[in-house]
């Protein structure tokens, strides 16, 4: 290296060589030489082409001669040209990428608002203000007495029911569930969220009847996330 710069770098600054590695057995033997500026490599390739290494030199008892040509460089671009020739390979590859990146910054934001939606977090009556007022208000109904004196005397004859169904749910595992049956109308949504369910947290209401109504598969998943 140290012969092949002190005769190549009368014409230009050489930004690297690269020797022929010492396992190698290709033949005749070769060295690569970098110059910044094309017009450098041009002027030795034209001064140096034909030259005879003498033995003092580095060459050898016979010398060397040397045979010069251009290496074309490995730029930027070259780097596109092949991702834009081989689509078979870095579509697919783009596409797992696009899926992985989607996975990893969407399901968290999914999990979160999941999360939300059944902790009641972004309900106003869980807020600290709206609970404040109301506890500094008599009563936030705009119900008349009369109706309000009606539901109350309703739940009082259920009053047995929906204590049996806070037994139910205190009492009973992440393995089974309750079944509440009874006539359209007959306020089973109001006895078990107003009043069974009143206060409790991470509580989810869902309507399963445009769920069960949905055709095919794709049609259940989306009303299912949509619910």
């Amino acid at each position: 290296e140290e012969n092949l710069y002190s005769m190549f770098r009368r014409y230009g600054k050489i930004a690297d060589i690269l020797p022929q590695p010492f396992d190698s057995k290709v033949v005749p033997k070769y060295a690569q030489i970098g110059f910044p500026r094309l017009s450098d490599a041009i002027m030795a390739r034209n001064c140096m082409h034909g030259f005879v290494v003498t033995e003092s030199m580095g060459g050898g008892k016979t010398g060397t001669l040397l045979r010069l040509s251009y290496v074309k460089k490995v730029k930027g671009h070259s780097i596109w040209n092949w991702l834009t020739s081989h689509p078979r390979i870095v579509i697919p590859i783009l596409a797992a990428l696009l899926a992985g990146a989607s996975v990893m910054i969407f399901d968290p934001i999914r999990t979160f608002f999941i999360k939300r939606h059944v902790s009641h977090s972004f309900s106003i009556t869980e807020s600290r203000l709206y609970k404040w007022f109301k506890s500094q208000t008599d009563s936030l109904s705009f119900r008349s007495s009369k109706h309000m004196d009606g539901l109350n005397t309703v739940w009082n004859h259920r009053r047995d029911l929906i204590d049996q169904l806070h037994n139910w749910l205190d009492g009973s595992s992440s393995d089974t569930f309750v079944v509440i049956t009874g006539p359209r109308g007959s306020g089973k949504i109001e006895m078990v969220m107003d009043q069974a369910l009143a206060g409790r947290k991470n509580v989810l209401l869902m309507d399963c009847k445009p769920i069960v109504d949905a055709s095919g598969e794709a049609g259940t998943i989306k009303r299912l996330a949509g619910a």
